[in-house]
């Protein structure tokens, strides 16, 4: 006969601090359905910039190399729906990536998890995101997840959720190996509705964990765009509401530059005419804008090319795309202010 759930989770709560440590973070990379986003790019969301050659992969292996890892080496594995292409690994000082595909799409993601990061060792524990998920920062700097991380152990949890300033969960779980074990190893597992609903049910201590800040999902061009500009920041004046409706003698021109100047995400590696305009976009590398292009609420895809004259709004420009001169590219018509 195995061991319950509540003669496991009770040794989890007797057994000495100085055993407690993190075997490994996993990242929650597509599905059976891919996001609008990763649709329209035909690429996964950790391969997109939200700052100037900066990718949420980055931003992933940042936050996740940062952490207590008890004298062991950081260890972020990718697990990769196969709806999309897998993420391009990124080369990382002191953190060990494994990219590692789904072998089944319809496991669910308690599945998925499981199966994952079943190599882990039973007495660890691991931290389970959604990759398509930007942990904002804290004032003074501190790390919000190695917060999650301490909470989980001081209050010997065996899993612990992680919600935003909103309320809403954050997307971020900190679970106790063992747990893995309750999911079984065939057919479609829920988070919420099967595993963890089995793990109240069986006496496991599952605990809500306030990160303090907002979190922000990213399914759509506009999610992109609005990481990529809270990360920058807004200086004064380059807001809708700056001082072009207070002054009409400036052209319409002069009030687009103002807005370009608090940048957003434009790669070293892209060309841009000084005489473009790219507004409220993402530019990654050797993405090139002609001579007199105008690009707003946009996102330029590598190697995408605006040639001169042509307009760009509201659209994401795929890798490689190629389109003759004064073209009007428009996607749907919102964009971020």
């Amino acid at each position: 006969m195995g061991v319950s759930v509540a003669d496991r989770a009770e040794w989890n709560r007797r057994r000495d601090d100085a055993s407690r440590r993190l075997g490994g973070c996993c990242l929650l990379d597509g599905g059976v359905r891919p996001s609008p986003l990763v649709e329209e790019a035909a690429r996964s969301v950790l391969d997109l910039d939200i700052g100037p050659d900066y990718r949420m992969l980055d931003h992933w292996i940042g936050e996740c190399g940062g952490l207590e890892w008890s004298g062991g080496s950081a260890w972020v594995r990718v697990l990769h729906g196969g709806s999309m292409p897998a993420p391009e690994a990124r080369a990382s000082v002191g953190v060990r990536l494994d990219i590692v595909a789904d072998a089944n799409a319809y496991r669910g993601p308690a599945g998925v998890v499981r199966d994952g990061m079943f190599d882990v060792d039973a007495e660890a524990d691991v931290l389970v995101c959604e990759s398509a998920r930007y942990i904002g920062a804290t004032g003074d700097g501190a790390s919000v997840l190695g917060g999650l991380l301490r909470h989980h152990w001081n209050e010997r949890a065996d899993v612990t959720i992680a919600r935003d300033a909103t309320g809403a969960p954050a997307g971020v779980l900190v679970v106790s190996r063992w747990t893995l074990d309750e999911v079984p190893e065939r057919g479609f597992v829920d988070l919420k509705e099967q595993w963890l609903r089995r793990l109240v049910a069986g006496g496991a201590r599952v605990l809500v964990y306030d990160l303090g800040i907002g979190t922000h999902a990213i399914r759509t061009r506009l999610d992109a765009l609005q990481v990529a500009r809270d990360r920058r920041g807004s200086p004064a004046g380059s807001s809708g509401s700056d001082g072009g409706r207070a002054n009409p003698a400036w052209a319409a021109r002069e009030r687009i530059r103002r807005r370009v100047e608090s940048g957003w995400s434009i790669s070293r590696s892209a060309s841009v005419s000084p005489s473009a305009v790219v507004a409220r976009s993402i530019v990654m590398e050797r993405a090139t804008v002609g001579d007199d292009a105008v690009v707003s609420s946009s996102v330029l895809l590598p190697g995408a090319v605006v040639p001169s004259g042509a307009i760009v709004m509201d659209a994401v420009v795929p890798a490689g795309s190629v389109f003759g001169p004064r073209t009007v590219m428009a996607g749907a018509a919102r964009s971020v202010a």
